[in-house]
């Protein structure tokens, strides 16, 4: 959440607030862009081959299905574990 906010505050900085247009800087916006993020990045093959290597588990696998932007989510935690 805190990359996207910055990244609508960069754009709103820089006079580009039209590329908020689709992804607002709000809940609704954030939920948005992580739907479409994760369905760009993570269906499909790309998903599949997460789930082989990093959600080795099948309850594991299921509820990373439901994290909205996991991959930010995951690189949080794996900070938090190596700091």
């Amino acid at each position: 959440a805190a990359r996207y906010v910055h990244e609508c505050d960069v754009y709103e900085a820089a006079g580009k607030s039209h590329k908020l247009v689709k992804f607002s800087n709000d809940i609704g916006g954030l939920k948005r862009h992580c739907k479409k993020y994760d369905n760009e990045w993570f269906g499909g093959s790309n998903f599949r081959a997460e789930k082989e290597e990093v959600f080795k588990d099948v309850g594991m696998q299921k509820l990373a299905e439901e994290i909205p932007c996991r991959s930010d989510f995951f690189r949080y935690v794996q900070w938090h574990n190596n700091a």
